[in-house]
Parts: C-alpha cells; sequence; structure tokens
C-alpha cells in the first residue's frame, strides 16, 4: 500500500502529464488560431465595419435600404480604416500575451518545484515572466552559443541523454538544445524594450512626423515633476490595448494644449510587413511552447528524471 508522500509523487506526476499534454496539443494553438482570425479580418474590413457600425443602430427598424445607408456612414466615418487599426492593434496584443505565455511556461519549467511546472505556471506573476526574459537577455546567447537549453531550464544535458534516447531521437533533441535559446533570445528582446525607446509628445509641440500613418498607443501621462518609470514599453503598450484601449486616433488634439504634460507613445505600423511579423512571431511561439512540453514528455516516457 502507498504512502501519503508516494501519492502525492504520483498525482504531481499525473497533474503535469496532463498539462503538458495540453500545452503540446491545444493550449500552444490559442494564440495562433486567434492571430490568424485576426488576419482574416484584415480582408474583410468593410464587411467588419458594417457590422460595427450597424450595432449602433440595432434598435432601429431596418429595411432593403439599411445596407447602403450602412454603407454611406461608414465611408462617411472612415471606419474601414479605423476598424484595421483595432485589428492590428488586438494582433499586436495577441502578440504580446503569446510572449508572456512562452515566459510563463519557461519560468515554469525553470523554477519547478514540488508543485509541479503546472502549479508554477498556473500561478505565475507577469514580474516573475519578465524576470525570466531578464535572465535571458543577460545570458547573452547570441554571443554564448554554448547557452544550451538545459543550462536556461535546468534541464538533463546532452550529455546525461546520449544513453538514454535513440539516436535518431537525440539528435532532434540537440538541434533544440541549440535552437530554442536563439529564439527565447528573439522574444526577449521585443518583449523587454525598453523606456528610452518610447516617443513622447508634449501638449504645447506638434505630434511626431507622420502619426497618421501609425497606431498610436498612449502609454503614459507625465506631469511636471513626476518620476518617469522605469518599465517595458512593449508590455505597457499591451496592457493600454488589453485593459483600456488608449488608441489615439487623432494625436494631433493631444498637441498644442494649453496644460503642459508629456504623453508617452508607442506607435505601430500598419505596413503589411510588420503585420506579417506580428503574425509570424506568434506562430514561433506557439511552436516553441508545443516543442517544449513534447520534450519533457519524451524525456519523462524514457524514464529521465527532470
Amino acid at each position: 500500500m502507498l504512502n501519503q508522500v508516494d501519492k502525492k509523487k504520483i498525482t504531481m506526476q499525473t497533474r503535469d502529464q496532463a498539462f503538458l499534454d495540453d500545452m503540446c496539443q491545444f493550449i500552444s494553438m490559442n494564440r495562433i488560431a486567434t492571430m490568424y482570425a485576426l488576419r482574416q479580418g484584415l480582408s474583410n474590413l468593410d464587411n467588419l465595419a458594417i457590422l460595427t457600425r450597424g450595432s449602433f443602430h440595432s434598435d432601429e427598424t431596418w429595411d432593403d435600404n439599411t445596407g447602403d445607408a450602412l454603407m454611406q456612414e461608414v465611408k462617411q466615418n472612415n471606419d474601414t480604416e479605423r476598424i484595421q487599426r483595432i485589428m492590428i492593434a488586438k494582433m499586436f496584443a495577441e502578440m504580446m500575451a503569446a510572449f508572456e505565455d512562452l515566459g510563463a511556461i519557461g519560468f515554469a519549467i525553470k523554477h519547478r518545484n514540488p508543485e509541479g511546472i503546472f502549479g508554477q505556471y498556473f500561478n505565475s506573476k507577469p514580474s516573475e515572466v519578465g524576470s525570466f526574459f531578464d535572465d535571458i537577455l543577460r545570458s547573452d546567447v547570441p554571443n554564448h552559443p554554448e547557452t544550451s537549453l538545459d543550462i536556461l531550464l535546468r534541464l538533463p544535458s546532452l550529455a546525461d541523454l546520449a544513453d538514454s534516447v535513440q539516436k535518431e531521437v537525440f539528435d532532434g533533441l540537440k538541434y533544440k538544445y541549440d535552437l530554442i535559446p536563439k529564439q527565447f533570445y528573439h522574444v526577449a528582446k521585443q518583449y523587454r524594450v525598453r523606456r528610452e525607446s518610447v516617443q513622447k509628445l508634449h501638449t504645447q509641440n506638434d505630434p511626431p512626423p507622420e502619426w497618421e500613418k501609425r497606431i498610436n498607443i498612449i502609454t503614459g501621462i507625465i506631469f511636471p515633476n513626476n518620476a518617469q518609470k522605469n518599465s517595458s514599453v512593449s508590455s505597457d503598450a499591451f496592457n493600454k490595448i488589453k485593459h483600456r484601449f488608449v488608441v489615439a486616433e487623432n494625436l494631433s488634439a493631444y498637441a498644442n494644449l494649453s496644460e503642459a504634460y508629456s504623453i508617452d507613445l508607442v506607435a505601430l505600423s500598419q505596413e503589411e510587413e510588420y503585420v506579417q511579423g506580428l503574425r509570424d512571431n506568434t506562430v514561433l511561439v506557439g511552436k516553441v511552447m508545443s516543442e517544449l512540453a513534447a520534450i519533457l514528455i519524451m524525456l519523462d516516457q524514457v524514464g529521465v528524471n527532470i
């Protein structure tokens, strides 16, 4: 009969196995699926604009002329371009959420404890995600190719695994142990963009050049004598889309005011190359999360203690 300690150990192993299987097969797909849905929305902007504008008239009687009237209203209000800005901002937020997910699973694996990887992932905080990515940046992976996955996440080394897995599996692990740290570093650089990269608009000056072509996210309001905070610009922009959607449609309206204060801005491009980058980064993160889970599942199946 199993004692209490053995029961607890088996329960923890089973929970992590279930979570890692979900991560590998299901959880890792969610940001990618949402990103593709948003991406497809950019190909259907007129219909989205009509549906959105029509929702403001939901209590009115509709007839055969309603569609034409809504289309005319959409054109008058430039709603198609507004919807495009909203969709791209949401794509950026989805990419940032994917970055946080990757940081959370990386943190959970690296700092796994008796509660298991699932418990660490479930209870992870944004500050721990940021700390994990800071550690990744400090590792300076591009200039230190010896920084493999086992070093970053406290996993068994390739030398320890050589006698535990078949050669083709070992070769695959060797490739991933080398590649995934580079992918972590790529994400960390974007997630931890620091405050000095932000644009500033003083209310008594003109807005930045060509602001109309960009999606301008207000990330901070700085009054005279306020201390400047030192935080991740990308995270601030993410939060201002996720929680409040503080995106300025008319940035010039925030300039040339009598009250003196400054506004911090993150400007997103509407160019196709940038939009494709949002999608590609999100796909990359989903794949890495799935691959990390698959590696841990495989190590567990061959009896390697992690």
